[in-house]
């Protein structure tokens, strides 16, 4: 079954694939701070999907000089 949320967190393997290096590359530039921050969830790394390619249309900057602002969604309230 595929839904919404499982798009929204990628894997280590997927985000780097996504980005065209291969998984030990991935974790280089994890360690070198050249990717976005992770999200730890116990033991395992993702990546959000929105950030990684607002962070690949922004040239790819090192992880100090980024900074993601996700676009604000508004909802309908229901009355």
């Amino acid at each position: 079954m595929t839904s919404d949320l499982s798009s929204i967190l990628l894997p280590t393997a997927v985000a780097a694939k996504l980005c065209g290096v291969s998984i030990r590359t991935w974790y280089l530039w994890d360690q070198l701070g050249k990717i976005p921050t992770p999200v730890r969830i116990g033991r395992k790394l993702f990546w959000r999907r929105d950030e990684l390619s607002a962070w690949f249309d922004a040239s790819c900057p090192p992880r100090e000089e980024w900074i993601f602002r996700p676009k604000k969604t508004l909802e309908k309230s229901a009355k």
